[in-house]
């Protein structure tokens, strides 16, 4: 941090520039975004950065604080020539390449912008202290939720047994972000002890408000990234460092015991963690089958980006079938395991594309204590839940990559060299950003609006309606055309279901949705078509009895 001399008598720190707490309120507010009249909680924070992308590329070229690169582009972009490469040769649906692509577009932009504004040790803190403050925030929302206050706001719903999932929609989630944080706040309460009493004060009790909403969590991944990264961060500090973090992981211990042993479902999860019938384990093993297998079939390009969930019910279903694992066709978007999703989706030439990035800047790392219990703690999720698929953790991972990588120019380059650069950067980042709300975020809503009519029994004409508006307004519809589908089918007209239903594989290639049209083929006469939709079925949902049965009666 720089410090101002006056006279030769006094001296304190330079205020934070105005653009640091402009970018640190932007982080708070994409970060605690939700809606439940969309199709995910991600869409309503990436929604906040597809608004906020073009007024930051502008303003960013008003201070020409220039330097946008986060890695060598060249690396870069053969990664993304690869995936798409991947993509042509899997046979992977365009639409789900494209919404990835532009999805990426605008994270990576809106960090690249980020990354550049906190360049200067004047605005890192205040970046930093954004990180804390968001998860703070949701972590305050989760307990609430926990203790059954918040039931307008963040309800309950059926088949849904996680007791907080605050603004992420799931406590992994919740759990995941909250220990992305816990680096910085540790840091922050023992970089200074000129500080106020009060300041040290409350950073204490933000300290407890986040271990206990990450306990109560129940996100175990998580538990073991917060050991690793405050095992990283006693590593590096100094002998004196080491005494306070001493203290500080005696007090996380007395108040990690009090609550495992005061819960009783922390404590049941924790004690079955390591037994062959817990289904979190169970899981993970079957999503890292599946993900081997298709890395398998698809070694060096992969099948493309965000086509995962495509591919994830045809190869699991095989895993589950050869290898007796725990079984959930509905949990297949990710494998929970960053670098098997990376290896599945770009193959081997996109991750040594990555590998490369990461070696053109062996030279550049700077030495950061936090930033490196960071990047343990962001591999140790990584492994274990999707991290690259949550919008508020990937911003967070790309901004302190910027921060930690950044080349020597990025602070003060000449506005002449970089200032047209910055401006194309930012008419390409808004047009993806625009794009990306009319291909993912706008359809999205509308699905969930005709779903949310469809659930609660709204008349049959309005939901028709909108589910009508929803695969009009969709580029990409096949979610869409499953949901109205699946409506046509119950209202009795086989045929238009079977037309939709037809239409979704495009997009969709699920137990859930063969099932729903081999039911529909039944209802319209079509046995043999019926017959073959519960064989598809069966192979990508090999233990679903109902498809057993009536795959069964129809060979029969």
């Amino acid at each position: 941090m720089s410090i101002s001399v006056q006279n030769g008598t006094s001296c304190r720190p330079d205020p934070a520039p105005a653009h640091a707490w402009a970018a640190a309120a932007l982080i708070v507010l994409s970060t605690l975004a939700f809606s439940l009249h969309l199709q995910s909680f991600l869409h309503a924070k990436e929604a906040i950065w597809c608004a906020a992308i073009v007024p930051l590329a502008w303003y960013h070229l008003r201070i020409h604080r220039g330097g946008l690169a986060i890695v060598p582009l060249t690396p870069l972009l053969a990664a993304a020539l690869c995936g798409v490469a991947g993509a042509a040769t899997a046979g992977s649906p365009a639409g789900l390449i494209v919404t990835e692509v532009l999805r990426m577009a605008v994270l990576i932009g809106a960090a690249a912008i980020l990354g550049s504004l906190a360049a200067g040790d004047r605005a890192w803190p205040v970046i930093r202290g954004a990180f804390v403050c968001a998860a703070s925030l949701a972590a305050l929302l989760g307990l609430l939720q926990y203790g059954g206050l918040l039931a307008p706001l963040l309800p309950s719903f059926a088949h849904y047994d996680q007791a907080m999932y605050s603004v992420f929609g799931n406590q992994d989630a919740l759990g995941s972000y909250i220990v992305l944080a816990l680096p910085f706040l540790i840091r922050a309460i023992f970089e200074n002890s000129a500080v106020p009493a009060w300041r040290t004060f409350i950073r204490w009790i933000l300290f407890a408000l986040l271990l206990s909403a990450l306990i109560l969590s129940g996100a175990r991944s998580a538990w073991l990234a917060a050991l690793g990264g405050m095992g990283a961060l006693f590593w590096a500090a100094s002998p004196a460092g080491r005494v306070k973090l001493g203290y500080a992981a005696v007090a996380a211990g007395l108040l990690a015991a009090v609550i495992i042993f005061a819960v009783p479902e922390v404590y049941q999860k924790l004690s079955g963690s390591l037994e062959s019938t817990d289904a979190g384990v169970r899981g993970r093993l079957w999503f890292w089958a599946g993900a081997i297998r298709m890395i398998g079939d698809h070694p060096i390009l992969g099948v493309g980006p965000g086509a995962y969930a495509y591919w994830s019910p045809l190869y699991q279903g095989a895993a589950a079938q050869q290898g007796g694992h725990y079984h959930n066709e509905l949990l297949t978007l990710h494998p929970h395991n960053d670098m098997l999703e990376l290896l599945a989706t770009c193959g081997a030439a996109g991750v040594l594309a990555g590998v490369i990035c990461v070696m053109k800047l062996r030279n550049r790392v700077r030495r950061d204590t936090e930033l490196a219990a960071f990047g343990v703690t962001a591999l140790m999720i990584g492994l274990t839940n999707p991290l690259w698929a949550q919008s508020a953790h990937l911003i967070l991972v790309m901004v302190c990559w910027a921060r930690l990588v950044r080349a020597p120019h990025v602070k003060d380059p000449d506005p002449a060299v970089h200032g047209g650069a910055i401006l194309r950067f930012g008419v390409f980042a808004g047009g993806a950003a625009i794009a990306y709300v009319f291909s993912a975020i706008v359809p999205g809503y509308l699905l969930t609006r005709a779903e949310q009519g469809h659930l609660h029994q709204a008349p049959a004409a309005t939901v028709e309606s909108c589910y009508n508006t929803a695969v009009r307004w969709a580029p990409f519809p096949h979610e869409a055309l499953r949901s109205r589908g699946i409506f046509l089918w119950e209202q009795g007209r086989p045929l238009e279901a079977v037309r939709d239903l037809e239409s979704a594989l495009g997009g969709l290639d699920t137990g859930e949705l063969y099932w729903f049209l081999g039911q529909a083929r039944l209802a319209a006469g079509d046995r043999r078509g019926a017959s073959q939709s519960f064989e598809n079925c069966l192979q990508r949902w090999p233990w679903y009895v109902p498809a057993q049965k009536a795959f069964a009666q129809l060979k029969g």
